[in-house]
């Protein structure tokens, strides 16, 4: 099988670089865009719970500051998509960039976990009207017949930069002072200026993809939000679903899992990181193949295969040794939830 996938490599270069030169500007530039964000994200991603605790949050203070980073989140995707047709896509990745710049200088600058709420309000909802806006790209950009495969390119293009962050990460924390708050802080100022580079990169590069430069909302946001639900059912079955499906991956693993990894079971910023390597391992080697898979039988069934490893996370977890005693337990439960986050 390896055998057989080196051979067809070249063909599959090919068949990426053909792709990616027929799109427009915008796809091309918002890849770019996507790749460096998810670095810049992933930086600090796996180890904010701990530095948030080490500013002196207890756990249940930290489900607080995570139920406030929900409900900001929810409120402004359910207007990010008619800001963007009201504004332009563009205006709303800078207004994006610019609230994840803030909330990384705010995070850097907190001295107590108080202070981290601001920080994570702001910066959740950067990065939640980012990434409610990002899959418009790809909507406007590519053919019916071919954008759940491009969706899947690219988002397995630009989860690489994941598969290197979270090790980068870590080998700067042991440089700053290891898995503490001295130790994490200087990943935020990091974070800024490579969240600076990318609002220099829409400012100056991205362009309004060709179906949308005529396209401006005419309807108030509550009408919009009725003619999109008047469309029939499977639109609010489909709602019903997505927020079902999300309850456990915000709930468990995004705030608790990196938590209890560091705290009960001992895991320094290196297995941290690999369990952060792991959650994009599993996005970055089934996106496009899940993509193709949506164009063939269809995004209904394709989603069967969806939110199935919630029930091995804990458990794998739980399994692992206690401190001082490693094993690729962590790792594994990284790569389950990048199955579910995904």
């Amino acid at each position: 099988m390896l055998l057989r996938f080196v051979k067809q490599f070249p063909t599959i270069i090919q068949f990426i670089m053909q792709f990616i030169s027929r799109q427009e500007k915008a796809f091309k530039v918002n890849m770019v865009r996507a790749g460096l964000q998810n670095f810049a994200e992933e930086l600090t991603l796996q180890y904010q719970p701990v530095y948030i605790s080490a500013l002196g949050a207890t756990a249940s203070q930290l489900g607080i500051v995570s139920s406030i980073r929900g409900f900001s989140t929810a409120i402004t995707a359910m207007v990010v998509g008619w800001l963007a047709d009201k504004h332009g896509l563009k205006v709303v990745f800078e207004v994006a960039t610019l609230l994840m710049t803030m909330g990384a200088l705010l995070f850097a600058l907190a001295q107590s976990w108080v202070m981290a709420i601001p920080a994570l309000l702001v910066a959740s909802l950067g990065l939640s009207i980012s990434r409610t806006a990002c899959p418009v790209v790809c909507g406007s950009c590519l053919r019916d017949e071919e954008r759940a495969t491009g969706r899947g390119l690219c988002d397995t293009l630009t989860l690489l930069p994941r598969l290197v962050s979270p090790t980068t990460a870590a080998i700067l924390i042991t440089v700053f002072g290891g898995l503490n708050r001295s130790g994490i802080r200087p990943l935020y100022y990091i974070q800024a200026l490579i969240l600076v580079a990318i609002f220099v990169l829409v400012f100056r590069a991205f362009m309004e993809p060709a179906s949308r430069r005529i396209l401006r909302a005419n309807l108030g946001f509550i009408e919009s939000i009725r003619e999109v639900f008047a469309k029939g059912i499977a639109m609010k079955r489909w709602v019903v679903f997505d927020c079902a499906s999300k309850i456990p991956y915000y709930v468990a693993t995004t705030v608790y899992v990196p938590l209890f990894a560091a705290r009960v079971k001992g895991a320094d910023q290196f297995t941290l990181g690999a369990m952060a390597t792991g959650l994009a391992v599993t996005p970055l080697l089934f996106s496009l193949p899940m993509g193709r898979l949506a164009d063939m039988v269809g995004r209904k069934k394709s989603d069967l295969f969806d939110n199935v490893d919630l029930l091995l996370i804990a458990p794998t977890l739980s399994l692992r040794p206690q401190p001082n005693n490693p094993n690729y337990l962590s790792h594994l439960a990284g790569v389950l939830r990048g199955s579910l986050g995904h």
